[in-house]
C-alpha cells in the first residue's frame, strides 16, 4: 500500500500588531504678532471661588522667555474698567526656564499668597515673561501695544465679552510700577514711556536700582508726580572685581579692581535728593547695609534679597494711591 503522502503545514500568518497612534504634543499655539486688534490666547488658567490666574500669549521678543503674561485678579467680582493695575517686572530667574507658574510657586516669589495679605483687591496684577536674565524686549517700543492685548485678554477670557474691548488708554486707570531684582532695566525703560506718564502714579523698587536714580529722582519731582511715590528698598553694597577701564579686556595694564555692583549707588542718589529737600516727602528709600533711610520710613526692615517682595507687597499695595478704588 503506498504510503499516505502528509501535506506540509501552510505557516501560520503573522498579523502586524496595529500601530499605537501617539497623541499629538500639547504645543502652544504660534504666537501672534504684537498688533493692539490681537486678542492673546488663553494658554491656561487658575482658579479659585473668588481669584482668578489667566496666562495668556503675547510675544514680547524677549531672548529666552516664553511668550506669556501673567494676568492675576485676586477678586474677580471687584474687576472692571477702567482698571488700576501692578505691573510688575520680576527678575533675574533663579533657574534657566523658569516658567511664570513656577515663579509663583515658589515661597520667595508667591505673588498671589502676597497679595491676598493685602485689604486691598480690586485691582489686576499683570507680569510678562522677561526671560532668564530680566530683559526688555519690546516693551521699550511696544508698551502700549503690550497693554492693549492684555486689555484684550482681561476683556474677552476674564470678563467673558465677544466685543471689541476698550483702548488700553480707557481701560486703564492708574498704574503702580514695580519690580524686583534684574527686573530695574524695563521698569526704567517704561519710566520714559510718555505715552504712560500719566498713568504711572507709584514706582516700588524690590532691591533693583541697579540704575535709574536720577531717572526716578527727577520723576518724583516733575509736574503731576509731587504726591505720587517712589518706593526704594536696596540691601546695599555687593562688591565685584571689574577692569579698571571698562571698555578694555583685563590684563597686565588694565588689573581688575574691586567695585561696587550693588544697588546702594542708585538708592543713594534718590536718598540724598529726598534730605536735600525736606518737601520732598513723596521718595521712601531704606539702604539695609548702611542703615541710611529717609526720614518718612515707617516700615519693618527686610533682611535680604527675595525677602523685601513678600514682606512689602501687601503694604505697598494697602498704602498705594494708584491703587485705590
Amino acid at each position: 500500500m503506498a504510503p499516505v503522502k502528509q501535506l506540509e503545514p501552510k505557516p501560520k500568518t503573522h498579523k502586524q500588531p496595529a500601530k499605537k497612534e501617539v497623541p499629538a504634543k500639547n504645543e502652544p499655539p504660534k504666537p501672534q504678532p504684537l498688533e493692539p486688534n490681537v486678542v492673546p490666547v488663553l494658554l491656561d488658567s487658575e482658579t479659585t471661588p473668588k481669584d482668578i490666574t489667566l496666562y495668556l500669549q503675547i510675544d514680547l521678543s524677549m531672548p529666552g522667555a516664553t511668550a506669556e503674561t501673567v494676568v492675576y485678579a485676586p477678586d474677580r467680582s471687584l474687576i472692571k474698567p477702567p482698571y488700576n493695575i501692578i505691573l510688575y517686572f520680576h527678575g533675574n530667574k533663579k533657574t534657566s526656564g523658569l516658567t511664570l507658574k513656577e515663579y509663583l510657586k515658589d515661597p520667595d516669589t508667591a505673588l498671589r499668597d502676597f497679595i491676598l495679605k493685602a485689604t486691598n483687591r480690586g485691582f489686576l496684577l499683570v507680569m510678562p515673561d522677561l526671560g532668564d536674565w530680566s530683559s526688555v524686549g519690546a516693551l521699550d517700543k511696544k508698551s502700549t501695544i503690550f497693554l492693549q492685548q492684555v486689555v484684550n485678554g482681561v476683556h474677552k477670557h476674564l470678563l467673558g465679552k465677544d466685543d471689541q474691548a476698550p483702548s488700553y488708554d480707557a481701560a486703564i486707570n492708574k498704574i503702580a510700577l514695580a519690580a524686583h531684582s534684574g527686573g530695574y532695566k524695563p521698569l526704567n525703560a517704561l519710566g520714559k514711556v510718555q505715552a504712560l506718564n500719566d498713568k504711572i502714579r507709584d514706582v516700588w523698587c524690590l532691591d533693583c536700582t541697579y540704575g535709574g536714580g536720577q531717572q526716578w529722582v527727577d520723576w518724583a519731582a516733575s509736574a503731576g508726580h509731587t504726591t505720587d511715590r517712589v518706593f526704594v528698598y536696596s540691601t546695599g553694597a555687593l562688591w565685584d572685581k571689574r577692569p579698571k577701564n571698562r571698555k578694555l579686556p583685563a590684563g597686565p595694564d588694565n588689573p581688575l579692581i574691586p567695585v561696587d555692583v550693588g544697588t546702594d549707588i542708585n538708592a543713594g542718589i534718590l536718598l540724598t535728593a529726598a534730605k536735600a529737600d525736606p518737601a520732598r516727602k513723596n521718595i521712601v528709600v531704606w539702604i539695609k547695609d548702611s542703615g541710611r533711610h529717609t526720614d518718612n520710613w515707617k516700615w519693618d526692615k527686610a533682611q535680604s534679597h527675595y525677602q523685601t517682595i513678600g514682606m512689602y507687597f501687601p503694604l505697598l499695595i494697602d498704602s498705594s494711591f494708584a491703587l485705590k478704588p
